[in-house]
């Protein structure tokens, strides 16, 4: 059952409780369950902030309850808060490349990485979000750079997810 405190993230925690305490694989080509879309769908009342902050609270519910479940736990956490405090920043980076750093949560993003993962402060991303924030990356911060930088990350991001659908890893 899922957590009501989680309602974006229930799924996601469900699933890795369960791969806390044993095996789970995925099975492609096979329907295992529906998926009733409508205008109400939780997945269109909320953002990306909100998405890397119920994930975040997922693996958070996960290692304090489970931790002495999994082998090395205190790594795996550490590597989810930079993972998720690092999309965070790119998310907002990827708001300057887009031109549309006026309506997304910059400062939260900045904010949510800095929370996960203090570390953060020492990474490439930062300095980059840092620059464009700061107004330091050319006019209206599209340099050439930073738009290839997106549309790579948006690449890997693509090639990801069709790896998963296609392979189930």
């Amino acid at each position: 059952q899922g957590r009501p405190e989680l309602p974006h993230s229930a799924d996601f925690e469900f699933w890795m409780r369960a791969a806390a305490i044993s095996d789970i694989g995925y099975v492609g080509g096979a329907d295992q369950a529906y998926y009733r879309a409508h205008e109400n769908n939780m997945h269109y009342s909320y953002g990306l902030l909100d998405d890397v902050t119920a994930r975040l609270g997922a693996f958070d519910a996960l290692f304090a309850e489970r931790a002495h479940l999994l082998p090395a736990a205190s790594e795996m956490r550490r590597v989810a808060h930079r993972t998720l405090a690092l999309d965070a920043l790119g998310h907002g980076i990827g708001a300057y490349a887009r031109g549309a750093a006026d309506s997304e949560p910059i400062e939260e993003f900045a904010a949510f990485a800095v929370d996960a993962w203090p570390d953060v402060k020492n990474s490439g991303e930062w300095r980059t979000l840092c620059r464009l924030r700061d107004g330091k990356a050319g006019k209206s911060g599209r340099d050439l750079s930073l738009t290839a930088r997106a549309k790579v990350r948006d690449l890997r991001y693509s090639v990801l997810w069709w790896r998963q659908r296609w392979t189930g890893v």
